[in-house]
């Protein structure tokens, strides 16, 4: 397109601007009065505000001597948001350097574009490192693996150091005992192309042992060849250690409960739990055979046998009842 057409400008070796070619004047807004030729010096009087950095684009133009041998490349950056690749060649006759071409290639779309690319990567690298969960791209036919930095925190790695593995290298990150399994539900998921989740244990380089839920896709060519898989791996150590913690818990006080209905169902204690409008909520055996307490109405809501409530509170005003048997 127009607007990212290549313009040039020629400069001799007195570093004089010899010609102006393409929309530079237009796009540099060069006075009618310098479209013929103007120095150096007059043409930073204009061009150098129109910079981000007026300083900086002044220095480089001022190092671009045009008897200089060599090409040069930069960025130029306005204050308008255009942004602008430019380059230099020394122009040659006879072997003698007598000038100098500048071009200004505009990129400011690719710029903008690279911009945004890089913000929304950012962004996606925090949120990973926030959740623990990371993201990995495998490349089947050249074998390498692509991982997120949040990725490489999870198994252990330095983001900055680390080298995303082959498969091999992958399966030797896993726990010994989970790598067999491992690489038969991903050897399945290549075979059947369907989208694949499992749990397994990877052992970092401090022999720490971290429990990872990893969940994946299979992408296929025309003719249905696995070509790429691609999916996320969560650290569920710390949510796997509270579920293992509530679970040992409730095993103890299921225990507990049962020792507790073993000694309440022990003579000679009679033991009830009564409501204040006195409905029964719990009699042990002993109270059980009780006279007059087999009938007695049951409250409309009791709670759970095994909950603390049950035990101890069952109600707001609940009362306790112990008696002695005869």
């Amino acid at each position: 397109p127009e607007d990212t057409a290549e313009h040039r400008r020629g400069r001799d070796d007195q570093g004089h601007v010899t010609a102006w070619i393409g929309r530079l004047r237009e796009i540099w807004y060069v006075p009618e009065a310098m479209r013929g030729r103007g120095t150096v010096e007059e043409m930073l009087l204009w061009a150098g505000p129109l910079a981000m950095d007026p300083t900086e684009f002044k220095r480089v133009l001022n190092t671009l001597k045009p008897a200089a041998s060599g090409d040069t490349i930069d960025v130029v950056r306005l204050k308008d948001g255009r942004v602008f690749e430019r380059a230099t060649r020394p122009q040659n006759l006879d072997g003698r350097i007598i000038g100098r071409v500048i071009s200004y290639h505009d990129v400011t779309f690719h710029h903008n574009a690279q911009e945004q690319l890089a913000a929304s990567n950012e962004k996606l690298q925090n949120a990973q490192q926030i959740a623990h969960i990371g993201s990995w791209e495998w490349d089947i036919a050249g074998d390498r693996i692509t991982w997120s930095d949040e990725l490489h925190r999870i198994f252990g790695q330095d983001p900055a150091t680390a080298a995303s593995p082959n498969f091999t290298q992958y399966l030797a990150f896993l726990h010994p005992e989970d790598r067999a399994n491992a690489e038969a539900r991903l050897q399945q998921a290549l075979a059947d192309g369907k989208p694949f989740a499992f749990d397994h244990r990877t052992v970092r380089p401090d022999g720490t042992i971290r429990i990872i839920h990893g969940a994946g896709r299979v992408e296929m060519d025309a003719s249905g060849r696995p070509i790429r898989m691609s999916g996320t791996a969560l650290d569920i150590t710390e949510q796997r250690e509270i579920a293992d913690h509530l679970r040992v818990s409730n095993e103890a006080l299921v225990q507990a409960l049962e020792r507790f209905k073993v000694l309440a169902d022990a003579p000679p204690v009679a033991i009830s739990h009564t409501s204040p409008a006195g409905h029964l909520y719990y009699a042990n055996r002993p109270r059980s055979e009780s006279p007059g307490v087999a009938n007695k109405p049951r409250a409309h809501t009791a709670p759970h046998p095994n909950s603390a409530a049950a035990l101890h509170h069952p109600g707001p005003r609940a009362a306790t009842h112990a008696a002695r048997s005869a």
